[in-house]
């Protein structure tokens, strides 16, 4: 995210959470695509900005890197990117942290 959705390095905000397969409902072959008990859905919320190429490079460097370090099929991988505006993110002290700091702050 750093790499390719110039997302700020110290920005370390992550919930990870496991499902059994009686709360993870998927379907195996959406869009064609076989997937197994492996499947993983990486939800990524972000603020406005990024291109469209930078997306889709994004997916693909994760497809790269996942295989290796988590022994994941590219098949299995899901990835929703939600987008809000700036104004929607305040990380303490009751402000809005991207628009009340400078941008060096943020990094």
């Amino acid at each position: 995210m750093v790499e390719l959705l110039e997302v700020p390095e110290r920005d370390r905000f992550q919930i990870i959470t496991e499902h059994s397969a009686k709360t993870l409902h998927f379907d195996r072959h959406y869009l064609d695509i076989d997937r197994d008990e492996g499947f993983i859905l990486v939800r990524i919320t972000l603020a406005q900005g990024r291109t469209i190429d930078s997306k889709r490079a994004f997916y693909r460097r994760l497809a790269e890197l996942l295989p290796d370090r988590a022994d994941l099929r590219p098949q299995n991988l899901a990835v929703i990117m939600t987008e809000n505006q700036r104004e929607d993110w305040s990380f303490g002290v009751v402000q809005a942290s991207y628009l009340e700091l400078p941008r060096e702050a943020w990094r």
